[in-house]
């Protein structure tokens, strides 16, 4: 896959094949002389992807070798507005290489953001060089300014943004900000701010407790004397289950946003998961999908199947599934009619089932010839799907 992309009236042809990106530029296209010049680009360094550079005898290749585990700018664009800030927020740190011998451009095109929505940068120049040329303060605050407000906008592309559009993007009091900000510092600050608070709104709302429950239970500890039987049930509910309960998902919450999985499902191993918040039944979810033994390109496509939107049964399977509770999880695959789902779970059963030292011999091959003709069931529905709708589409083409 090809694409190409201009900044400042240079075009960068990027070509993609799987985790590796590429750019090649005519040697007439740049000011190296040799290919020592340009080795700079190899040596590893903070906010870049790692690079290679090969040459001919007309031109030169920059090879960049793509993390699996990494967010483009439509990626992040999907997610919630505290992620989103967080990932602008973190861009500005990237200003720290403007007084470097390194160019670059902010694109969306042009960077990419890991797990913690830490950012880097794809293509990088050589100052005078290798394209970019050059790169300002003041051309580094535009982009950042048109890159935030990119992230937000329904109306507005970055495209749109840089080439003219900028000045008139006030529809939202944020954009507002981002516009009348009057350095990079002004931004970042912003956006921090704008994190902050809204880090601090998802925290509130999972940590509240109803105002009703609240005032009932006030009310109750004022005459606790009295009614001290009466309240024993109601008293032991906050003290020993709501609260503790609560402090379980706002640590689940904290370990989530640190991406340590393993005790986002440790905090939460002994708390049904159905009566979870959906925001958290996402963390676990996304922590077991994280933790599954499968290739990176599958586990990809899944974690794009999990949002804070998901339907709740997608994110208990997963969670069930990740608990070794395989006949819930293929309860669930069963409601959502979805017989890939059912067939990951009836594999991971059969493989529970092998592995299990305490059955006897028959019991082992009972269970096991049961599941694996479940499977085969599945497979053959899967497999007729794909035949018909390929007739389908063979039909529609001619």
């Amino acid at each position: 896959m090809n694409k190409t992309t201009e900044m400042d009236g240079t075009a960068y042809e990027f070509t993609y094949e799987d985790l590796v990106w590429s750019i090649t530029f005519p040697k007439s296209k740049t000011h190296a002389k040799e290919l020592a010049q340009l080795e700079l680009l190899e040596k590893p360094a903070t906010h870049f992807t790692p690079a290679k550079i090969s040459s001919d005898s007309d031109s030169y290749t920059i090879s960049y070798e793509i993390a699996p585990r990494t967010y483009g700018f439509e990626q992040v664009r999907k997610m919630g507005r505290e992620d989103k800030l967080r990932a602008l927020r973190n861009i500005a740190d990237l200003s720290e290489l403007l007084n470097t011998r390194y160019t670059f451009f902010l694109h969306p095109d042009n960077l990419i953001f890991d797990i913690n929505l830490v950012p880097s940068i794809v293509h990088r120049g050589i100052k005078n060089i290798l394209p970019p040329y050059e790169l300002t303060e003041e051309t580094f605050f535009k982009q950042y300014q048109c890159f935030v407000i990119a992230m937000f906008s329904k109306k507005f592309s970055f495209e749109n943004l840089y080439n003219g559009s900028l000045s008139g993007a006030r529809g939202t009091q944020f954009e507002k900000s981002i516009l009348d900000a009057k350095t990079i510092q002004d931004i970042a600050a912003i956006l921090e701010e704008a994190y902050v608070k809204e880090h601090a709104a998802v925290q509130k709302n999972m940590a509240s407790v109803p105002k009703k429950k609240y005032s009932t239970f006030r009310g109750l500890a004022v005459g606790f004397i009295i009614v001290a039987i009466l309240l024993a049930i109601p008293v032991s509910y906050f003290a020993f289950v709501k609260v503790p309960l609560q402090n379980d998902l706002l640590t689940a919450n904290e370990n989530f946003l640190k991406t340590d999985y393993d005790k986002v499902i440790t905090g939460l191993e002994n708390v049904d998961p159905e009566k979870m918040p959906q925001s958290v039944q996402y963390e676990l979810a996304y922590s077991y999908v994280n933790g599954e033994k499968m290739s990176d390109k599958k586990k990809e496509n899944i974690m794009n199947t999990i949002s804070l939107k998901s339907d709740a049964k997608n994110l208990l399977y997963w969670i069930y599934n990740g608990r070794g509770e395989f006949s819930k999880s293929l309860d669930i695959a069963k409601l959502l009619d979805d017989p890939t789902l059912a067939m990951y779970s009836l594999t991971k059963q059969i493989e529970q089932v092998q592995s299990d030292t305490k059955l006897s011999g028959d019991e082992k091959v009972e269970k096991l010839k049961t599941l694996e003709e479940s499977l085969k069931e599945y497979d053959e529905k899967v497999n007729e799907k794909t035949t018909t709708e390929d007739e389908t589409t063979n039909t529609e083409a001619k």
